[in-house]
């Protein structure tokens, strides 16, 4: 004869990611936080930076970075 299990389910504690309006208020801030890490690196590598303003592509360029004779 087979041994009946019953499991009880244990209601999970509350969080920030149950708040839907919660959640996309720290996505954004995530994001918004991650693309200007990225605009930085991409500043200190000299590399430029594609995003979007009004519905056109543009294209962001780094300063010139200054060479010194000591390479």
């Amino acid at each position: 004869m087979k041994a009946q299990v019953r499991t009880v389910a244990v209601p999970a504690e509350k969080s920030d990611f149950d708040d839907g309006k919660a959640l996309t208020e720290i996505m954004v801030k995530s994001f918004a936080e991650a693309a200007r890490e990225a605009v930085a690196e991409n500043d200190r590598l000299g590399i430029a930076t594609h995003g979007g303003a009004g519905g056109v592509v543009v294209e962001r360029k780094p300063a010139a970075i200054k060479q010194t004779s000591g390479g």
